[in-house]
């Protein structure tokens, strides 16, 4: 179940990735400096990180059967710090200003956070 659990995932946040950069691509092409300059923000490299480590856990599970299992099993622990660079997305240079609040998505996790450990 686990298996197509984090293919699921990592479609969604591929695709949800895709439809952002379109929608901020098409926002700066349109001259807005505002959306261009959002592509180099302290939020918008934790979310490439993100993509990166999913991407990463996702080519790796799919390979399992290839790759040396240790390989697969080590790279499997990228999720814990998936987990710290999320937490840190949240809390971007924005929220720690008090100029916005962010949604805290590590309170969604904690629960099975704590229930893994």
């Amino acid at each position: 179940f686990h298996i197509h659990l984090g293919y699921t995932m990592i479609a969604i946040v591929f695709f949800s990735t895709i439809l952002f950069f379109t929608f901020f691509g098409v926002l700066c092409n349109s001259g807005d400096q505002n959306f261009c300059d959002k592509f180099t923000s302290e939020i918008m490299i934790t979310g490439y990180v993100i993509l990166a480590l999913l991407l990463m856990v996702g080519v790796t599970s799919y390979l399992r059967d290839v790759i040396p299992y240790e390989l697969f099993y080590r790279l499997h622990y990228l999720v814990f710090v998936l987990y710290a660079v999320t937490t840190a997305h949240t809390l971007d240079s924005m929220h720690r200003n008090s100029e916005r609040v962010r949604s805290q998505s590590f309170k969604w996790y904690a629960a099975p956070l704590l229930y893994y450990l």
